[in-house]
C-alpha cells in the first residue's frame, strides 16, 4: 500500500469574472507552480475543501 507523506494541500479553483464564469487556467497553473516551488509534496484537486462560488 502507498504511504503518503508531507504536505498535501487542497487548491481553490480560480474563475474568470465573465458571463460563463470559466476556470482561469493561467491562475490555476500559477497557483500550483507556487505550491510546488514552496515545498508541497501533493496537491488535492477536485475534492471538497469548503469553497463555493458566489
Amino acid at each position: 500500500m502507498e504511504l503518503f507523506e508531507g504536505i498535501i494541500t487542497p487548491v481553490i479553483t480560480p474563475f474568470h469574472r465573465d458571463e460563463t464564469q470559466s476556470v482561469n487556467e493561467e491562475a490555476l497553473a500559477d497557483q500550483i507552480d507556487w505550491l510546488i516551488d514552496h515545498g508541497v509534496q501533493g496537491i488535492f484537486v477536485l475534492g471538497s475543501n469548503g469553497e463555493f462560488h458566489v
